[in-house]
């Protein structure tokens, strides 16, 4: 029997048992309101992991309001700030590795795609991305976060909670798939100034500057930091033409993050910048001139009112702006028989904004009755495009004169200005009609200017069938909003904007259980199925053809060794059904297994071991590539307490990648030059070494 198939198996069994041992069970009551989790503690007492503390730990992003993790309704994983350490993550990506239904792969211009429970897009557009409840899906050319934000660095996270499943009851488009909140350090976390210098393989270099501190009545949280890296140069033996060559990964970014609170009013901004090489290229043709270049701002003022002992309001205002300049060399010098001896060559400038204001209220209406109610209006701008190329965009013939500005030439530009509304209004009723049962009832109704309207309910029950045991059933519906792109490109022979685009969407229900079976085990067991239509398919022009059918398992144990050595196993099995093509869905795989090992070491250090596994990926039907094979992965982390060369406040961590130096590649689409062209590869063993004082 495969090994992964033992795990589910051994889930299996576990659930099987919880349900014979709650026959003749007592029923606990809720934990009180007041209650929150513990603090994190040291390295030798590792059980805040996820053992004790699995059962108090409070979340904020499930239900726009503070509960029980294991009362949200939701499928939920918690990051905490001392797990992000331990495990040696450098940024976003590397947090979100080992958690379970989502997979991480990387397009052909070194992005990263986020897998979710088996659907996986091009942009991440499907997964809703937040930074302290901000979202960082201002990208409306394509919908993602990866492309401005990418590689967020973890140095001033300190914690991550991922919500699986539709979640556009409560935050409208993006979040289709998964909602992801980046939550990061106040003034009071830093309460200081920590500097952490880092760097590795590849020529990597990073450098961060955390300052936080109350001054009189205001609490000042600022953040630097700058990354600079050459990247894997990874092989390939053949591109989309046939061509050999070394990927370019070279990546420089810095950015600057700034919170401030006074009294009840708060002040939010992050600016990103970043330069980045074409790793493959934008045409799949391996090449060394283009460079990605993108630079991502937002701002926001929030205001936090108690009208009366039951109601609170807290109105904010936003602006987000996204920019990018790409310099495209989309086939190299000499292409189409010596056609085009400089190469074939694309500058694309555009920028998008998103300017608005939102109210979220909380009523208190009795001590077991809570609404959370809002709504928000939004304006969405797209301009200042610029449009180069040494070619005709719709019959790829030479340009006469080589390179030129065609953005004033109708048949030619890639895009015109285009501008959208957005109102949405939601509501959600938080019931605990029980002690130990609790209903959660919402939707909200979404307006667009361009594309119309959509409604998405959400419904969960969460019965506690014994102290520690909980059942949960969700339902909910979540809706993706056709791109600007998907909308309004124009003069592509491939992909081509339509106006009348339909928003995709996604019906789920969830039925998990989970319990915490003694003090040192506990485990959860989700089966989730989903339903999604009217999935955006690329063409000339790009329509709503697609459906899709996806049924899964995930689970997840967590078994602690005493208080010194704790273990995480979760599972995925996933079946993602193609239902136009009536087969399984492409460049996803069936099956992914984490394993997470924690050991608190001597002298305050501890040891993370992290082994990832990821089952066959399947091609499209046209396809006559072999399936992308399974591969395993062992990541290591080794971390000091607070206390490094004899010094209070210095931490030190080492994190390696790929220990063994897996050969292992991610997906590649299939050529349209008769050629088989090679998967992307990824990185070999790479080392990152960090250290940091707090002043």
């Amino acid at each position: 029997m495969p090994n992964h198939y033992r795990c589910v198996l051994v889930l299996l069994l576990f659930v099987i048992g919880l349900a014979a041992s709650t026959g003749h069970a007592q029923i606990a009551a809720t934990p009180p309101k007041e209650a929150m989790p513990p603090k994190e503690k040291s390295a030798g007492d590792l059980t805040e992991m996820g053992i004790e503390a699995l059962m108090n730990v409070r979340v904020s992003t499930a239900n726009r309001s503070l509960e029980f993790l294991e009362k949200t309704g939701s499928s939920v994983t918690v990051i905490t700030e001392g797990q992000i350490r331990r495990m040696g993550a450098r940024n976003l990506i590397d947090i979100l590795a080992a958690v379970p239904g989502l997979g991480l792969t990387r397009n052909f211009v070194g992005q990263h795609e986020i897998e979710v429970r088996g659907v996986k897009t091009l942009f991440s557009e499907k997964v809703l991305v937040l930074l302290d409840g901000h979202s960082l899906n201002n990208q409306l050319q394509n919908g993602g976060f990866e492309w401005g934000w990418g590689k967020l660095a973890a140095d001033n996270v300190k914690r991550v909670e991922v919500v699986r499943g539709p979640g556009s009851a409560l935050y409208g488009a993006n979040a289709f798939l998964a909602v992801i909140n980046v939550i990061t350090r106040d003034a009071a976390d830093i309460d200081g100034t920590r500097v952490t210098f880092g760097g590795g393989s590849f020529s990597t270099l990073q450098t961060n500057v955390q300052f936080g501190q109350k001054i009189g009545k205001t609490n000042l949280a600022f953040n630097y930091s700058v990354l600079d890296s050459n990247g894997d140069r990874g092989s390939m033996g053949a591109d989309v033409v046939g061509a050999a060559g070394q990927t370019r990964d070279d990546t420089f970014i810095n950015d600057l993050d700034l919170k401030a609170d006074h009294g009840n009013l708060s002040f939010r901004s992050r600016y990103a910048r970043r330069a980045s090489g074409p790793f493959v290229g934008a045409a799949n043709a391996l090449n060394d001139e283009s460079v990605q270049r993108y630079k991502d701002w937002f701002a926001e003022v929030k205001y936090r009112h108690a009208v009366n002992e039951k109601l609170r309001i807290e109105p904010r205002l936003f602006h987000d702006s996204s920019r990018y300049k790409n310099s495209w060399e989309l086939f190299t010098e000499g292409a189409f028989g010596g056609a085009f001896p400089d190469g074939l060559l694309l500058q694309s400038h555009q920028r998008l904004t998103k300017s608005g204001a939102e109210v979220v209220g909380y009523y208190d209406a009795r001590a077991n009755n809570k609404v959370v109610f809002g709504a928000t209006a939004e304006q969405q701008r797209s301009g200042g495009i610029f449009d180069g190329r040494n070619f005709d965009a719709a019959t790829f013939a030479p340009l006469a004169g080589g390179f030129q500005n065609v953005t004033g030439i109708p048949a030619q530009v890639f895009a015109d200005p285009h501008n959208a509304t957005a109102l949405a209004v939601f509501a959600e009723d938080i019931w605990d009609v029980r002690k130990d049962f609790r209903l959660i009832l919402g939707g909200r109704f979404d307006r667009y200017s361009n594309i119309g309207s959509s409604f998405n309910p959400r419904a969960s029950a969460t019965w506690e069938i014994k102290e520690g045991y909980n059942l949960r059933f969700l339902y909910g519906t979540a809706f993706r909003a056709p791109t600007f792109a998907e909308l309004y490109n124009k003069n592509n022979p491939v992909l081509l904007g339509n106006p009348a685009l339909q928003p995709e969407e996604i019906d789920t229900l969830e039925l998990g259980v989970s319990g915490q079976v003694s003090k040192r085990l506990s485990g959860k067991l989700t089966g989730f199925n989903s339903k999604i239509k009217n999935l955006i398919a690329a063409g000339v022009p790009q329509v709503n053809a697609g459906g899709a059918k996806v049924t899964g398992i995930e689970g997840e144990l967590n078994y602690a060794f005493g208080s010194r050595i704790t273990a995480s196993l979760n599972q995925t099995y996933q079946n993602a059904q193609d239902r136009t093509a009536n087969r399984r869905m492409a460049d996803t795989p069936q099956h992914r297994t984490n394993l997470a090992v924690t050991a608190a070491l001597p002298k305050d250090w501890t040891l993370f071991t992290h082994y990832q596994f990821k089952g066959i990926t399947t091609r499209t039907a046209t396809d006559a590539r072999p399936n992308v094979p399974s591969y395993g992965l062992l990541n290591l982390a080794l971390s000091s307490g607070d206390k490094f060369l004899g010094r209070k406040g210095m931490q030190f961590t080492l994190g390696i990648q790929n220990l063994l130096d897996k050969s292992y590649s991610d997906p590649s689409p299939q050529s349209g030059f008769g050629v088989f062209n090679s998967d992307y590869p990824r990185s070999g063993r790479a080392l990152h070494a960090q250290i940091s004082y707090k002043f």
